[in-house]
């Protein structure tokens, strides 16, 4: 999960896991996705990938490294956001408002664009992926 090592990422992957789910969380710093993955009880019942979501190769790595581990994907939970400006919208330059566009929204198409590995559903939470294989 791409905004899967803290706030509602991680929540929603430990209500996954407690529902059976493993689950595959992803994070741009190592340190909170060794915490994440701690917290979820280690490799029987979440994996991780280090990375950002708005890199079309850490998105091949993840969909890889959830496939050799789980056989299939049957949910994407899009969590990923980011806030590079802060202030008024009226003053959010077109480069910022890119950013966060690319990261929080545009990550549900890229990955659903490689829908052969999707067998259940996609829900966006606020951008980014949870993917979850059977239990």
């Amino acid at each position: 999960m791409t905004g899967g090592t803290r706030g509602i990422g991680l929540a929603t992957a430990e209500l996954l896991v407690a529902g059976g789910a493993r689950v595959c969380v992803t994070g741009r710093k190592a340190e909170h996705l060794d915490a994440a993955l701690r917290r979820l009880g280690g490799p029987e019942h979440a994996i991780g990938v280090c990375g950002s979501s708005d890199d079309e190769s850490h998105q091949a790595t993840v969909i890889d490294a959830v496939i050799a581990s789980f056989g299939r994907i049957d949910l994407l939970v899009n969590n990923a956001g980011i806030n590079p400006a802060f202030g008024p919208l009226g003053d959010l330059e077109p480069r910022a408002a890119r950013k966060i566009f690319d990261v929080a929204e545009l990550i549900t198409f890229l990955l659903s664009d490689r829908s052969d590995w999707i067998t259940g559903q996609v829900v966006t939470i606020d951008g980014g992926a949870l993917l979850a294989g059977p239990s």
